[in-house]
């Protein structure tokens, strides 16, 4: 609008606004606007009283202006009954609330952007229901009094507004704003007369249309055909220049439309319309050329009702209907499409009327997998990529080895594709369908396939297309003729058949993201070794199989490609196989390779795996219950039937998967297999719909990690383990951690402290030998995990001897030299191994977590174990973890077996051990456990428990105390002394020094150089068989201070 007024003055009432030109610049206004671009020369505002303005009343200067540049006025009258006379160039009128008479005046000139100028009309209402409700009359036939007087005077029309009737002529268009949302807004135009506009010409070359035309709500004949009257000659010679075309408004009316002879887009309201589309002309390579019919209609049940049809005018082609309860019907002829939308919203729809061939141009051909896009319509469509592309895209589809995207939707089509890598969707129909040769590569230089698409709506109806192969004795009297014709398969889906040949892949896909391929043809895929997340690819190549029986060699070397085999070798990546269903024969490669052999029996050589991840091999579950009965089975010798043939030559395992499929492989180091039963039909994976596991079918190592199958494993830690990992371990005295699993395995352990869980079966393990650790001895361990609490409550630790028995014996002829049993489910034979542990969680309220008191332990030792105190060699004093020495009540702690133990403190202590007691003058912790135990401790206080048994003490120099716990007190202490009257063990431990005997019901101790005795009376309240020591009346104490014995200088004990 205007940058600023310049000059006012009052004329007849009302204020007027007019431009002044610059002084000394006569282009420019008179404060430095350039004056061509300018909308309007002048303001006119009026009161709410009843005012005349007649353009005429401006002064001579402004109307000059005016005439020179051919621009209007923009009034607004405030209101009341008033009178407008506008120029003869495009006015902007308001007039308001009240009886008002409107002159436009002639429309002639350009606006700033050099379209064609209107006589616009502004009503302003409150709301959406005051803008519908305006109505613009026709005054001809009217019987009301003004109305004829109006007439009489040259109005051609009456608006009707809230609040406001106008009575108009010269007056193009008339815009009505509304206020309601408080930032007001045209939301309605009504044309009363056709009218052409231009695009600003620096915008021309990025739109279709270069011009819109407006009609009216009448009956118009917008013709746009060359020679038209309507288009300026120059906006007509540029539509010809740029093969552009023009955007149509029929509004409402019985109109006749003719279009440009390039891409137009037709747009009509209620009437029954007759459009001819005209040519289609655009610029190669630049737009689609398409006239193209626009529907709106209220609901999105009025756009369902949309009938495209033949027509029943012979000039015509088509003939749209919109249901039952309309009149309405719109004849097209020479358009391509029809672009229907719901008021409401929503996707709309798209209706071709004429195949249409798109041809790719430009530069980056390369990077484009296809390049002609060729959409269909519902009717009966054919193509032929040889005589349908034009011969130049022919040759760019040569030198780049690419093919066509072909989609024709519903009809009987016939569909030939080109000599590279096509896509055809066929639709609805009966269709036949040939894809040529597959020459060419895609972008990412795998080998091209030309690929079929069936769509269905959901996952049911995936399941349910059938692809047949055509058989000449076989089908029905049309398969074996088509069969006849050379087309090698038929494919069923619902209302669609297809007849088709040359054709490597089936794509079958639903509205929710679900997929089925089926493949004619075993196809590789090989990656871009060029992409930049290539390092990141699990697998190199993948290869789908068919159907059909397929052989597929990844050893052979003749599937890929020469440069993707040495990019295996370079990088150890393997392939992912899926083989169709059929009988398949699947050998992998060198590398990691996931192979999932489908439907059928089949047989697969996972290959070596030089990668360090494993060969896997893949199934898909039908259901849930297939999933969880899905069985691997180890064969053997003693096999039958297949599964013997299979055994002899090479397989050891089975895989059963449900009543489809049976897999005979080997050399594969995981079996996978996982399930999807989609039972919304939603396309995602909800709870309780999916479920993926894994079986183990390897010793799997990481590091000193060590996790074994549900089979039978062997595994030695010196051979197994890598160079790299050995070496760790030795300079860390460090050992391995396994888990072995379900399975009779054997285990050899490190050199170092090793934690083995042998699993369920009948395991050997052998601790291996120990290096050095700091602190003391080091331990290896085998833990059990009992299936049940009676299976941990039965836990038993058995030593072997030269008098067990049957498989017993056999395992003590082969040095192993203890038997561990939980239940019926584990037994281990043992051999260096110094400790079994057990654990068992009993969830009693079932929520998940270990809460107090519903995990229990066991720890049995079955050798002397040691662990010493350690001086910080860089700070004296202190202990290498930084507590003081003189803190320390004791600097050695020593845990015997429930087995018969020897320990002698001068002996069995290192070096080391003792010269830390020595200047420390700090004694010696040790608890020897159940077992007929001999123990000589330190030459300074020690604190001693021998256990159950039979036991023999020296307790050395310095204060030493033994700690006896009994579990009644009928079992309290009696001491006695020995002297040469004794008789049996009792003399021979009076011979061998010993100088008291206590007797503790099922502990009796002879002792030397002990100077004090604590009784405890035990409640195992825990049931853990170890005592738990808490403050006094805490629940969890178990031991109770009953009796303390204090040698006195004889020594006696009293």
């Amino acid at each position: 609008m205007l940058e600023a007024p310049s000059m006012s003055n009052t004329t007849s009432s009302v204020t007027v606004t007019e431009i002044l030109s610059h002084p000394s610049v006569p282009a420019k206004t008179a404060w430095g606007g350039v004056l061509a671009d300018q909308p309007y020369f002048a303001t006119v505002m009026g009161s709410a009283a009843a005012e005349t303005f007649d353009v005429a009343d401006l002064s001579a200067r402004t109307q000059a202006l005016m005439g020179a540049h051919k621009r209007g006025v923009t009034v607004d009258m405030g209101g009341g009954n008033d009178r407008i006379t506008g120029s003869a160039y495009g006015d902007y009128i308001i007039a308001g609330p009240g009886i008002n008479h409107i002159d436009g005046g002639a429309n002639g000139g350009s606006t700033p952007s050099g379209g064609e100028p209107q006589d616009v009309l502004q009503i302003t209402v409150a709301s959406s229901a005051a803008a519908n409700a305006v109505q613009v009359l026709a005054l001809p036939g009217s019987a009301d009094a003004a109305d004829i007087s109006a007439a009489l005077a040259g109005y051609r029309y009456k608006v009707v507004a809230p609040g406001e009737t106008d009575y108009i002529k010269g007056i193009e268009r008339v815009a009505i704003v509304n206020t309601e949302s408080g930032s007001p807004s045209i939301v309605r135009e009504i044309f009363l007369t056709a009218r052409v506009q231009e695009i600003d010409a620096p915008y021309h070359g990025a739109y279709r249309q270069i011009a819109w035309v407006n009609g009216t709500e009448g009956a118009d004949g917008i013709d746009l055909a060359s020679g038209s009257t309507l288009l300026p000659a120059s906006l007509a010679d540029r539509m010809a220049s740029g093969k552009q075309g023009a955007l149509i408004f029929g509004g409402s009316g019985d109109d006749i439309i003719t279009g440009t002879a390039y891409a137009d887009h037709i747009r009509n309201g209620e009437g029954n319309a007759r459009i001819d589309g005209g040519a289609h002309n655009a610029a190669p390579g630049l737009f689609v050329g398409k006239d193209i019919f626009e529907i709106t209609v209220p609901t999105q049940a009025d756009l369902d009702a949309i009938v495209v049809s033949a027509s029943d005018d012979p000039l015509y082609t088509w003939m749209v209907t919109y249901g039952a309860g309309s009149t309405q019907k719109d004849y097209l002829r020479n358009v391509e499409g029809i672009n229907a939308f719901a008021a409401t919203g929503g996707n709309g729809r798209w209706i071709a009327l004429a195949m249409d061939v798109h041809e790719v141009s430009g530069p980056d051909l390369g990077n484009f997998t296809h390049l002609v896009w060729a959409p269909g319509t519902t009717q009966d469509d054919s193509f032929d990529a040889a005589v349908d592309i034009s011969a130049a895209t022919q040759a760019l589809m040569a030198t780049y080895g690419r093919g066509a995207h072909v989609r024709t939707y519903a009809g009987n089509d016939t569909i030939t594709g080109s000599a590279y890598g096509d896509e055809i969707d066929a639709g609805e129909g009966i269709n036949h369908v040939d894809g040529g040769a597959n020459g060419g590569l895609r972008p990412s230089g795998e080998k091209a396939e030309d690929v079929l698409r069936i769509r269905v709506a959901d996952r049911a109806a995936i399941d349910a297309v059938q692809v047949v192969v055509l058989n000449p004795n076989a089908g029905s009297a049309q398969d074996r003729a088509e069969f006849n014709s050379g087309y090698t398969h038929k494919v069923v889906s619902g209302g669609a058949t297809d007849y088709i040949r040359n054709i490597e892949r089936i794509i079958i896909q639903d509205d929710h993201a679900s997929s089925r391929d089926v493949w004619l043809a075993v196809t590789v895929h090989e990656a871009d070794l060029a992409a930049p997340d290539f390092a990141n690819y699990p697998y190199i190549a993948w290869i789908d199989g068919t159907d059909g029986a397929d052989a597929i060699n990844l050893a052979s070397g003749s599937l890929l490609s020469a440069e993707l085999a040495a990019q295996m070798a370079t990088d150890n990546a393997g392939i992912a196989v899926e083989g169709g269903a059929g009988d398949d024969v699947v050998t992998g490669s060198a590398f990691s390779d996931r192979i999932d052999g489908g439907a059928g029996t089949n047989y697969v050589d996972g290959g070596a795996n030089g990668a360090p991840l494993p060969d896997v091999l893949a199934a898909h579950a039908a259901s849930k219950a297939d999933f969880d009965a899905a069985t691997v089975i180890e064969l053997s010798s003693a096999s039958a039937g297949a599964d013997l043939a299979a055994f002899n030559s090479g397989y050891l395992f089975k895989l059963v998967n449900g009543t489809t499929q049976v897999d005979y492989f080997k050399n594969i180091e995981e079996v996978r297999i996982d399930y999807w039963t989609d039972a919304n039909a939603n396309g995602q994976f909800d709870t309780g719909e999916h479920g993926i596991r894994s079986i183990t079918m390897t010793v799997a190592i990481s590091g000193s990690r060590i996790t074994g199958t549900s089979f039978g494993d062997t595994f030695v830690a010196a051979t197994d383990l890598s160079a790299d990992t050995l070496a760790l371990m030795a300079s860390t005295d460090s050992g391995i951690s396994a888990n072995m699993g379900a399975g009779d395995d054997t285990i050899v352990g490190s050199a170092y402290q090793d934690n083995i869980n042998a699993g369920t079966g009948t395991n050997h393990v052998d601790g291996g030998d120990q290096g050095v650790w700091n602190g003391g001895t080091p331990r290896d361990n085998l833990a059990v995990t009992p299936l049940s609490q009676a299976d941990f409550d039965a836990l038993a630790v058995t030593e072997l001897s030269s008098a067990s028995t049957a498989a017993d014996l056999a395992a003590f002829n082969s040095g192993y030299t203890f038997k561990v049993t939980s239940g019926a489910a584990e037994t281990d034979y043992l051999k260096n191994v110094e400790s079994v542990t057990a654990q068992f969680w009993n969830d009693v309220n079932g929520n998940g977590r270990r809460d107090s008191g519903e995990t229990r332990s066991k720890l049995v030792s079955l050798t002397v174990g040691i662990f010493e105190e350690r001086a910080d060699p860089a700070n004296p004093g202190y202990l290498i973890d930084g507590g003081p020495i003189a803190e320390v009540s004791k600097l050695a702690h020593v845990t015997g077996t429930p087995f018969a133990d020897t320990f002698d403190a001068g002996a069995d202590l290192t070096a080391t051990g003792r010269a830390l007691m020595d200047s420390a003058l700090i004694g010696m912790y040790i608890d020897t456990g159940a077992g007929n135990d001999i123990i000589k401790t330190s030459a300074y206080a020690d604190q001693i428990i021998a256990g159950t048994g039979v036991n023999h003490i020296d307790g050395g120099a310095g204060v030493d105390t033994l700690d006896v716990y009994v579990t009644s007190q009928a079992a309290a202490l009696a001491v006695q002394t020995l002297s040469a009257a004794s008789t049996g063990a009792d003399a021979a431990a009076f011979a061998a020094g010993y100088l008291y005997k206590l007797d503790a019901g099922a502990e009796a101790d002879y002792l030397i150089n002990i100077e004090q005795v604590r009784v405890y009376l035990w409640n195992d309240k825990n049931g853990d068989g170890r005592v738990t020591h808490a403050a006094a009346g805490s629940a969890t104490n178990e031991a109770t201070l009953v009796v303390t014995l204090i040698g006195n200088p004889d020594p006696l004990f009293g």
